[in-house]
């Protein structure tokens, strides 16, 4: 059994995050919403997404002693799960070949309140993904120097004694014991020793993508029965609402299965994706339109200098 403990420091900074979080939202509201908004686009900062501090949502050692980084961020052909690998990998001392990265889910790693966008997974990431290795690389030299009742160097994912005792990573991960995270961040490994950070390396996913081994969505299928699919009639610019729909036209298309009207959505259900497109298009619907936008307001609403925005000091 793997019990998991927040040392003092890490709870004093949750609480205080979580109150402020709470005071802001009450306080601030939408204005303070604004000002954050104008300070990313106009700084251009790159967000994280946030790590948390459970190393474990993230990073999984085998008893094969092999690293199992679950990312957040979607691979599209970019590398970024090659370059979030070579970050843990180099932080945790583990070989490359020992490194697998896997798409997190709802069920497995860690969430990712920004998503990927702005090309931002790697810049966002560096730093607090680098960090949150390196602590768990502190507490598995703990427990190893603990276990082994000696100092340890750790290298090549394997920890060695002076005494010619070792320990490999992924069994070192696998004590039944409480992990105490770390009062203090653990130092970060030196640039001038790094051996993957920066370097040209074998893509963690080329095997795979050359052989058509992901499946998109585009490739889904139901397990049992038909395999329908959906699209929506789309508004013609934000904030349009939806009037009247006829429906009568688009039912008696063929392949149409069913079409669905609720609220202020309005969508086909077919059993292509084509005849869903089309029907889609083809709907009759009625959209009442607001006052249009234009690039004026949107920089008024942003800017926190304009009547009504709270500064923060």
């Amino acid at each position: 059994m793997t019990n998991w403990k927040r040392g003092r420091r890490n709870f004093l900074i949750t609480a205080v995050v979580l109150s402020g979080s709470v005071a802001a939202g009450v306080r601030f509201g939408l204005p303070y919403l604004r000002r954050r908004a104008f300070d990313f686009f106009s700084e251009g900062g790159p967000p994280s997404g946030g790590v948390g501090e459970d190393p474990t949502l993230w990073l999984e050692l085998t008893q094969d002693n092999h690293l199992h980084l679950h990312a957040p961020k979607v691979e599209m052909g970019q590398g970024v799960h090659t370059a979030l690998g070579q970050i843990a990998a180099e932080e945790l001392e583990i070989p490359w070949q020992n490194v697998q990265v896997l798409q997190a889910s709802t069920l497995i790693g860690p969430s990712d309140n920004f998503g990927t966008a702005g090309s931002t997974s790697v810049s966002g990431l560096y730093h607090p993904l680098r960090q949150l290795a390196a602590n768990y690389r502190l507490m598995l030299t703990t427990a190893a120097r603990e276990t082994l009742g000696d100092s340890v160097i750790l290298s090549e994912g394997i920890f060695r004694t002076t005494s010619g005792s070792t320990m490999t990573l992924g069994s070192v991960a696998a004590l039944p014991r409480e992990w105490v995270m770390p009062e203090e961040d653990a130092p970060l490994k030196p640039k001038s020793e790094f051996l993957l950070i920066g370097k040209s390396l074998p893509r963690v996913d080329y095997r795979d993508m050359l052989t058509a081994v992901p499946r998109y969505a585009y490739d889904m299928r139901a397990a049992a029965g038909p395999t329908y699919y959906g699209a929506a009639a789309r508004p013609p610019m934000i904030g349009a609402t939806m009037g009247h729909v006829s429906t009568d036209t688009v039912r008696a298309l063929p392949e149409v299965v069913d079409v669905v009207v609720t609220d202020n959505f309005a969508g086909v259900i077919a059993k292509t994706r084509e005849a869903a497109w089309a029907a889609a298009d083809t709907m009759d619907v009625k959209w009442d339109l607001s006052d249009p936008f234009d690039q004026d307001e949107f920089d008024a609403a942003l800017d926190p200098t304009t009547t009504g925005a709270i500064t923060l000091k």
